[in-house]
């Protein structure tokens, strides 16, 4: 079972490596698809091998597709991120009304109620920040793909995700953004956000357990 899963991971990583390739070129003219397979596409088969494999080790079997199916979007988003510092919406969109309709199931850890103010505190948290950015420094502090990613993470999660997924996207963040100020991928100084968002999502989906617990003692 664990070779099939781990196998099943490993395709799918590659799959959504070289739909990424083919995206960003549609997002932006100017990239090419690249290579069919290059060492991207390994990598990218390895990290979701090994997110699945994690899954089956850390996550309840009912929810296991469910969960396989949200790391896969958010990586086919940390990807096109990364090439073109995008979230498109025909992701992010999805992503956040399949959290919801899954919270009507048994497929999910939420219930319907818990999943609508998970996306709406989502949205609005990071809405507000950049407003507040826009009226003090007079330009957007993040784009609005942020807002959605953050928005669908909190329908899929619920609102005790938020903090955490915050948390680890401040420290990937910045890992991120002084990669991109000393490399040729520096623009203006922006920097795509949406891979901290994901990666604390992910985090909290492996280790949501022992993150509510280390919240709860310092409440």
């Amino acid at each position: 079972m664990i070779m099939s899963i781990i196998a099943g991971g490993f395709v799918a990583g590659g799959l959504t490596s070289i739909v990424a390739n083919q995206w960003r070129t549609v997002i932006n003219e100017s990239l090419d698809a690249g290579k069919l397979i290059s060492i991207r596409t390994v990598v990218s088969c390895v990290v979701f091998a090994a997110y699945v494999t994690a899954l089956q080790i850390n996550v309840d079997p009912t929810n296991f597709y469910s969960f396989a199916l949200f790391g896969l979007m958010l990586w086919l988003l940390c990807l096109l991120d990364y090439d073109t510092m995008t979230l498109p919406d025909n992701i992010t969109q999805p992503l956040l009304w399949v959290g919801l309709l899954l919270s009507c199931t048994k497929y999910s850890m939420l219930s319907p109620v818990d999943a609508i103010w998970g996306a709406t505190i989502g949205y609005m948290s990071l809405w507000s920040l950049n407003m507040f950015c826009v009226f003090v420094f007079k330009k957007q502090g993040m784009g609005h793909g942020d807002f959605k990613l953050f928005a669908a993470i909190g329908a899929w999660l619920g609102v005790q995700s938020l903090i955490a997924t915050m948390a680890v996207a401040i420290i990937v963040g910045f890992i991120t953004a002084l990669y991109f100020l000393t490399s040729k991928k520096h623009k203006n100084g922006a920097f795509p956000f949406g891979i901290g968002l994901a990666s604390g999502a992910v985090v909290y989906v492996l280790c949501g357990d022992i993150v509510d617990m280390f919240l709860s003692l310092l409440s």
